[in-house]
């Protein structure tokens, strides 16, 4: 599946809303910014952004794929592997 810029834009956007809704005094969040390490997220902050990133991309992670997640980057790359077309059309 090929993406289009704004359906990419789309899903960025899509993932830097989620992470300001878990982590809201966070600031200068990127895709490159590490959750736990850049973002100060700990289990229970990665448990609630996963929940809410299956229900917006439509999709399942499981806990072997999750654990794998370690920047907002990786959440990208799982998304597009799984080839979402969530509720945002990504």
């Amino acid at each position: 599946m090929i993406q289009t810029a704004t359906e990419i834009d789309e899903m960025d956007a899509i993932l830097l809303d989620v992470v300001k809704k878990v982590l809201p005094k966070v600031q200068g969040v990127t895709l490159e910014s590490r959750i736990r390490e850049d973002l100060g997220a700990d289990s229970l902050d990665m448990m609630t952004m996963v929940m809410e990133l299956e229900e917006r991309f439509e999709l399942s992670l499981t806990e072997e794929e999750a654990a794998t997640i370690v920047s907002l980057a990786d959440v990208k790359r799982k998304i597009q592997q799984m080839g979402s077309h969530g509720d945002a059309g990504v």
